[in-house]
């Protein structure tokens, strides 16, 4: 006589149930019962109830998303009743969930981040590496969430918040962190500033030197600016250079160098029209811009007064040229020279 089979019962998946386990539950009933479970927890228990994993089932899949839970249109209503009698149940985070905090935090992921902060995590959680984070990937509404918290440094681990958001080139991040007053973009030897030049931030390099104070940031689009030279030209010219923010010279020379050496035209024409940069600063960024090659950098520093004064320092910039094999910017600074001797 054959034996009777048991039934199996099937593997989570997106499309197939379990069906076995705990029975049908109300999202209330669950959300109390795992109050003071990590969402780690949560997603082990969706694979013994059906009922939660109907749940669940919407986080696993939209952990990127940039909405909340509960103002996404691709979730279900059970989904959204019980991560919102979830983070309402929950007095304390444990601390399972501080490591998947950071994680989640440093992949951008703020629908779970957001989650977390209304579950009472604690957003300074390692020397507040969510807001770090967060400025990183522009994140701005999670970093508003995270400033508005009293615990939150926007300083902290010497100003490493506006330090990155200048290199990842979040110009709307940096521009609300310099509104906090302990924050300092000149820390660091004004390492915000010379990685936005390096990597060619122009709106971030403005906002950086001019603060608010300069009009291309409160009337003109920095997309549409980071195309415009002569927006640039002009509206540079007019900062409020009595509110504007000072950088000790080596940083502007060094942040002018790497601009030149990169090819960075629109962030040298904001320092050099800006009146940023000293007379020296500028010759040694017509070397770094004649040694790489880049024309309309060296045209550039060659239309200005302490370089057309100065005949060794074009010599000296013609000669890295010429080592470099760099026969274009040879050919533009000779033809300078020979302006010059007339």
């Amino acid at each position: 006589m054959q034996a009777s089979k048991r039934p199996r019962t099937q593997a989570m998946n997106g499309s197939a149930a379990y069906t076995g386990g705990l029975p049908q539950v109300t999202p209330d009933v669950l959300a109390f019962v795992l109050r003071d479970a990590s969402i780690t927890d949560v997603m082990h228990v969706a694979h013994t109830c059906r009922s939660l994993h109907a749940m669940v089932h919407g986080l696993a899949q939209c952990t990127c998303a940039t909405r909340p839970f509960g103002e996404r249109d691709d979730e279900s209503a059970p989904t959204r009743a019980f991560w919102s009698h979830w983070v309402a149940e929950r007095t304390s985070a444990p601390k399972d969930d501080e490591r998947s905090f950071k994680q989640h935090a440093s992949a951008n992921r703020p629908t779970l981040v957001h989650y977390w902060l209304r579950a009472n995590m604690d957003p300074s959680v390692a020397m507040d590496h969510a807001l770090r984070w967060a400025c990183r990937h522009g994140n701005g509404a999670l970093v508003d969430a995270l400033l508005r918290d009293a615990r939150v440094r926007a300083d902290s681990r010497r100003n490493t918040p506006i330090r990155w958001a200048s290199g990842s080139g979040r110009a709307d991040i940096v521009r609300r962190l310099l509104h906090e007053p302990s924050v300092d973009p000149t820390a660091c030897e004004g390492e915000a500033l010379r990685v936005a030049c390096t990597k060619g931030h122009a709106p971030v390099v403005r906002l950086l030197l001019c603060g608010d104070s300069s009009p291309l940031d409160r009337n003109t689009d920095d997309a549409a600016c980071a195309t415009s030279s002569a927006a640039i030209r002009d509206l540079i010219a007019d900062c409020n250079t009595a509110h504007a923010r000072r950088f000790p010279a080596n940083v502007l020379r060094d942040a002018l160098c790497s601009a030149c050496a990169k090819g960075r035209l629109l962030v040298v024409e904001s320092l050099v029209h800006g009146h940023w940069v000293s007379g020296d600063a500028l010759s040694s960024a017509l070397t770094a811009a004649a040694a790489r090659g880049h024309d309309p950098i060296v045209k550039l520093l060659l239309r200005q007064t302490h370089i057309v004064r100065h005949f060794e320092h074009v010599v000296s910039a013609l000669d890295h040229a010429r080592r470099l094999h760099r026969w274009s910017t040879m050919a533009l600074l000779a033809q300078h020279l020979a302006t010059l001797s007339k």
